[in-house]
């Protein structure tokens, strides 16, 4: 249904905030008034979404809809706004924006371009996956970059980095893995933000730290998931990553025995903080150590909550068998003496 512009004003205004954000609602309504039902539909479904990311990509989208319009059919503007959302996730608004308005640049560049995935469409499937990998549901929630805090993983909304779909998808299962291993195998049980201070640099110690953890993880992945490893390596290659350098290779030759853990991460780190990084994976995200933090204050009272309720519960159980042994010693000891 083809909604009139007072209609439009009041969804607007809730998904672009305009109460703090002052965006002209009232003119934009009008613009969208003139539009189809189902153009209109289509684009303030994609302001909603676009919005919940970030607000002036959105309301700069609502402006440029009309127009984009009539030269691209939906499917190729939702390449469109995949391909600026993935410049908002890996370099920041500016770029988005300047992706937004090279309209031309995108569509000299073909279709092919449309091949966006969107976590939203993806989270069953990925919850699925993780849950095969973990044992347990991890959960999956949107942010503006990949990481976990143990509980959670953190993943972007949009993925549009490569030119097919099923590339861009295999993507955010890579994202999954590295840090569903993260949790899995130890990486946050040296305490990230308490060994960080022993570096003037934290910056630059976490980033190494990362990396050599990185080799670690892949190792082990390689180890147990080798399908995944394989489609993990092809992904890095698809995106032009240069090789190790020799100093890493090195540090590698430790991180990748099957006996490694985190300590041997921890105690390569100086090492690692005196010699060029390498290029980030694709798929490794980012630590967020904070995060971390907040997560385990969360679930220690959780933990020792249920700890004390299940020695409760095993109190009772021992004491019920108890008072049942009590009641049966009679019985048992007149069998006794019967026979």
């Amino acid at each position: 249904m083809r909604l009139t512009s007072e209609q439009i004003i009041p969804i607007l205004d809730e998904c672009l905030q305009a109460e703090y954000t002052f965006y002209d609602t009232d003119r934009l309504a009008r613009l969208l008034e003139t539009l189809d039902d189902e153009d209109q539909a289509f684009v303030i479904d994609w302001v909603r979404r676009i919005a919940s990311t970030n607000l002036e990509i959105g309301f700069r989208f609502a402006n440029m809809a009309p127009q984009v319009l009539g030269r691209m059919e939906h499917k190729l503007i939702e390449g469109w706004v995949l391909q600026a959302m993935g410049q908002y996730d890996c370099v920041g608004l500016r770029s988005a924006l300047a992706a937004l308005e090279d309209i031309d640049l995108f569509m000299s560049q073909g279709r092919e371009r449309a091949e966006g995935c969107l976590l939203e469409e993806e989270a069953g499937v990925l919850s699925h996956f993780v849950q095969g990998l973990s044992g347990r549901g991890l959960k999956l929630a949107p942010a503006r970059f990949a990481y976990t805090d143990t509980e959670t993983i953190f993943l972007p909304s949009v993925i549009a980095h490569l030119d097919e779909r099923r590339k861009n998808f295999q993507l955010y299962k890579a994202h999954v893995a590295h840090l569903w291993a993260q949790a899995r195998f130890g990486t946050f049980r040296a305490g990230l933000s308490s060994l960080m201070t022993d570096y003037p640099n934290t910056e630059r110690a976490l980033a190494a730290f990362h990396a050599l953890e990185v080799m670690r993880l892949d190792a082990r992945i390689g180890r147990d998931l080798p399908g995944l490893h394989r489609e993990m390596q092809m992904l890095r290659r698809a995106f032009g990553e240069a090789p190790l350098s020799s100093e890493w290779r090195d540090l590698a030759e430790r991180l990748i025995s099957p006996d490694a853990t985190v300590w041997d991460s921890v105690a390569l780190l100086p090492a690692a903080c005196e010699v060029p990084l390498p290029a980030p994976a694709c798929y490794q995200g980012r630590l967020d150590p904070k995060a971390v933090d907040a997560a385990l204050e969360k679930r220690i009272p959780r933990e020792k909550a249920l700890f004390r309720y299940s020695l409760r519960e095993f109190a009772e159980e021992t004491n019920q068998k108890a008072q049942r042994l009590d009641t049966d010693a009679p019985f048992l000891r007149g069998a006794h003496t019967s026979g």
